[in-house]
């Protein structure tokens, strides 16, 4: 009987990895960024340590009876 195959990651993505692979330093011009969640955080002021998570005010609008998309300004 054959063992069946198993897939090994080279190694663990990371939020650093999704920060690359979607080039948020590139277009967020630092007011965007990838958060130890890996959710997108934004910050009013670009370098700013002071970050919301764009996920959690998506989930507390929808919770208001807001629907997708939304357009956040």
């Amino acid at each position: 009987m054959s063992r069946p195959l198993t897939l090994e990651p080279l190694h663990r993505w990371s939020t650093r990895d999704s920060a690359d692979l979607y080039g948020i330093e590139r277009w967020g011009v630092g007011h965007f960024s990838i958060n130890s969640e890996g959710h997108v955080a934004v910050s009013a002021q670009a370098g700013s340590q002071h970050k919301v998570d764009l996920l959690e005010i998506v989930n507390d609008l929808k919770g208001q009876g807001y629907h997708t998309p939304l357009l956040l300004r």
